[in-house]
């Protein structure tokens, strides 16, 4: 366990490469590794001067947390202790080294045994004893051969070394060895400590960020329901009363000050209006040979307006159409304002297209076949109903028209004519054949003072087939 706590602290410091350097010359543990000094670095093969501050900070680092191999790390080393530190032959069939008790080779080379070195003259000798380190670490009083004493070990052998002293090696490393797995699980403890603090932190802030979270969802639906309850209020136009049960009265409404106008944009009640006739009732009866007729279709709330809860602000009765809107006096109070608009004819929602081809351009047909001209367009925004109107394929008032046009022409009387047809868009002020790729026309005057559109392109049509097949051509290149 102790070579794998100096592996691990060699990787922290990125110094794991150097291991087997260290292995070769007995470093297989950290109190060997801690006897080293700067001056010896070279002979480890740390020649970077960032690796030798790496390893330097190492060492430092190991003697302040296991403070027994600081202790024994200060013993002064002479040059017969380095000899253990440095590859040296071995005497033939004499071991390196003594394995520890779980197998793993010990650290100082010579730990079982002492062992001589001589020159080849014999005239000096230099001699190591391993238990002096090893006393070192066991708290024995044995001291560092020096070289005054080197020459009193030189007879020593292997077979001096008693079972007394080799029991007390073998106890000396079960308690090293014991020690070094105490404090590798201390430290692998610490880690694991560190590890699930660092994992409650984090739960921590992602319980923190999702209630935060939370809490701006929740406040954004509440500022849009509150919107929508102002809007409600503010919208709801004469149903006020159904849009808020506790009100007990229903909102005044008051007809505008504004005085309303006819289908010509003249003021009710003027000159003009005195020429129109009138029935026994006094309503205007509607002429259906006006030069000029300006009809409107009341569109009913489609599902979309029904889902938002809207209410229907229009009330049609005879040729004249009411418009509520909401409005707000200075002290707060809510009143209906009534704007009140006649035309030639209205609609209500519920009418279909044949009442309203009937009494728009059916007689447009009639005239036509009497030698006049006739016009009939939709205006309105978009979404208002123009194309249900006019170019259904089934109840389109210019199907209707068609119809009744081809089997006028069918009679004898006319067979000398024809019918042709052109098909333009007025978008955004700017006229568009839609017949003829979109092309720009122009509307001119003629000699007569009649408008014209000029280059808009016609083609001769002989029944309804052929009308809706010019119909679907150009709807495919309207921009609305």
């Amino acid at each position: 366990m102790s070579t794998v706590l100096l592996l691990e602290m060699l990787r922290r410091s990125g110094l794991e490469h150097f291991y087997p350097s260290f292995s070769t010359r007995g470093i297989t543990q950290l109190d060997n590794l801690v006897q080293f000094s700067m001056q010896d670095y070279n002979s480890l093969g740390v020649t970077s001067m960032d690796d030798r501050k790496k390893l330097f900070q190492l060492i430092q680092t190991i003697k302040a947390q296991y403070p027994d191999m600081s202790e024994a790390a200060s013993v002064p080393t002479s040059s017969a202790n380095m000899v253990a530190h440095s590859p040296v032959s071995m005497p033939p069939g004499s071991p390196g080294g003594i394995n520890n008790i779980d197998g793993s080779g010990y650290g100082m080379a010579g730990v079982a045994r002492s062992y001589s070195s001589h020159t080849t003259n014999d005239t000096t000798q230099m001699s190591f004893d391993p238990r002096a380190s090893l006393g070192r670490r066991s708290g024995s009083t044995t001291n560092t051969p020096t070289m005054s004493t080197l020459g009193h070990s030189r007879g020593m052998s292997n077979s001096a070394v008693s079972s007394n002293q080799q029991q007390q090696l073998q106890q000396d490393d079960q308690m090293a060895q014991l020690r070094h797995q105490q404090q590798l699980q201390q430290f692998q403890q610490q880690q694991y400590q560190q590890q699930q603090m660092q994992l409650q932190q984090q739960q921590q802030q992602q319980m923190q960020q999702q209630q935060y979270q939370q809490l701006q969802y929740q406040q954004q639906i509440q500022q849009q329901q509150q919107q929508m309850q102002q809007q409600q209020v503010f919208f709801d136009g004469r149903n006020f009363k159904e849009a808020s049960e506790d009100e007990e009265d229903p909102l005044p409404v008051l007809e505008s000050k504004q005085r309303g106008l006819d289908p010509y944009s003249v003021p009710t009640g003027m000159g003009r209006n005195k020429t129109l006739n009138r029935n026994a009732s006094g309503y205007i009866v509607n002429d259906l040979t006006a030069k000029i007729r300006v009809c409107v279709r009341k569109r009913p709330l489609n599902s979309k307006e029904i889902n938002r809860g809207e209410k229907d602000m229009a009330t049609v009765t005879g040729r004249q159409l009411a418009v509520d809107e909401p409005k707000v006096r200075v002290d707060m109070t809510k009143y209906i304002e009534r704007h009140n608009f006649v035309f030639d004819d209205v609609f209500d929602s519920d009418a279909t297209n044949e009442d309203v081809y009937r009494r728009t351009a059916q007689p447009l047909v009639q005239y036509v076949f009497e030698g006049g001209k006739a016009t009939c367009f939709a205006y309105g925004q978009t979404g208002s109903g123009k194309t249900f109107t006019m170019l259904d394929s089934k109840q389109g008032l210019y199907v209707l028209a068609a119809h009744d046009i081809f089997i006028t022409l069918r009679k004898p009387e006319h067979s000398h004519l024809s019918a042709y047809i052109g098909f333009y868009e007025i978008y955004q002020g700017h006229l568009y054949d839609l017949l003829n790729n979109r092309k720009r026309l122009n509307p001119r005057e003629d000699g007569k003072s009649n408008v014209v559109i000029s280059g808009l392109k016609e083609y001769e049509i002989v029944n309804v087939q052929g009308l809706m097949q010019v119909f679907e051509y150009g709807n495919n290149a309207r921009s609305t």
